[in-house]
């Protein structure tokens, strides 16, 4: 029995055709397999450049921090204008 290779459209043609629960698991499975020791490395130091950004902006003035009230009345009120409402 000769078996026909896949292309990358039929896979993802057959792959949206699945109950949205079972889409999960081969989509975690492959993103998973792109994760590398080096690429980890380069996302942990990417966050870490990130943090000690934020932290100076907050401590030099240039940012404020909010309370998480604050935060979520904030976030109500931008998608009730996104919304008309």
């Amino acid at each position: 029995m000769t078996s026909k290779s896949m292309t990358l459209d039929e896979i993802r043609v057959r792959a949206l055709q699945l109950p949205r629960d079972e889409r999960e698991l081969p989509g975690v499975a492959l993103l998973s397999s792109l994760e590398t020791p080096e690429n980890q490395d380069e996302a942990a130091s990417a966050w870490a450049d990130e943090i000690l950004a934020r932290s100076e902006a907050y401590r030099s003035g240039q940012v404020q921090a909010l309370d998480a009230e604050g935060t979520v009345e904030r976030i109500r009120q931008r998608l009730a204008a996104r919304n008309g409402s």
